[in-house]
């Protein structure tokens, strides 16, 4: 989940001590550092959207309706197969 929309190298910046900041390495050391950082954000983030089926990718779509056996037709839209899901896990009883 990102909090903000900051970029991790600004973050990185910030918690240089003063000293450092002016030096061209550290500054090139936060980048390289920042790049990495923000794409474990955006992994973070699509692990987090597809935990529910709304946000859901098109790889975790086809995971649930291979689990649940449901064949795809020429046609079916991403929200409709998304739709149908929705539908097949509200048939499941949540309890016995």
């Amino acid at each position: 989940m990102r909090f903000n929309n900051t970029d991790a190298k600004d973050v990185l910046m910030e918690q240089l001590p003063t000293w450092f900041k002016p030096v061209l390495e550290y500054i090139e050391l936060m980048q390289s550092f920042g790049v990495q950082l923000n794409t474990l954000n955006e992994q973070g983030q699509q692990i987090y959207n597809n935990q529910f089926i709304q946000t859901a990718d098109l790889a975790t779509i086809q995971t649930w309706e291979r689990l649940f056996g449901i064949t795809v037709r020429y046609g079916d839209t991403l929200e409709f197969r998304r739709a149908r899901l929705i539908q097949k896990f509200s048939q499941i009883v949540p309890f016995v």
